[in-house]
């Protein structure tokens, strides 16, 4: 039979190296809850990323149909400008054609007055440098009793 205190010293080893198992196991296992726990969180950086690079390109391709629909807007606003710019232009060419018109009308006139006028004068003229009688002659004639 072993001695008493063989078989204490033994239950104690045995006792220990049991700890020691225990610990090892116990630390194994918080080191695969912990690896365990790194993975999932890999994954979720992994899932955020991947979420984080579609919100980016959402805000990216909104920001883009944003600039589009500016730009339309802008472009609907320059052919409005431009049409009322057109329509203003071909209501100015009008009026001045208009005046044109008129113009050539006045200048036909005034040359038609101008050379009435100057008619007029030339008869004036011929009147007072002819040998017909003038007015205070035939006056003076009529009172005499000569003409």
């Amino acid at each position: 039979m072993s001695n008493p205190s063989t078989c204490s010293s033994s239950i104690n080893d045995a006792v220990s190296s049991t700890q020691n198992h225990l610990n090892q196991a116990r630390l194994i296992l918080q080191y695969q809850e912990l690896n365990d726990h790194y993975d999932l969180c890999r994954a979720r950086h992994i899932v955020l990323l991947s979420c984080s690079s579609s919100i980016d390109d959402a805000v990216s391709s909104t920001q883009n149909h944003l600039n589009q629909a500016r730009l339309i807007l802008q472009y609907q606003e320059l052919n409005d400008h431009y049409d009322l710019c057109r329509a203003h232009h071909i209501v100015l060419l009008s009026k001045a054609e208009s005046l044109r018109h008129e113009n050539a009308e006045l200048r036909l006139a005034n040359a038609k007055l101008l050379k009435l006028l100057s008619s007029q004068a030339s008869f004036h003229n011929l009147l007072l440098s002819s040998s017909y009688p003038t007015e205070a002659i035939v006056k003076k004639r009529t009172n005499d009793g000569t003409g």
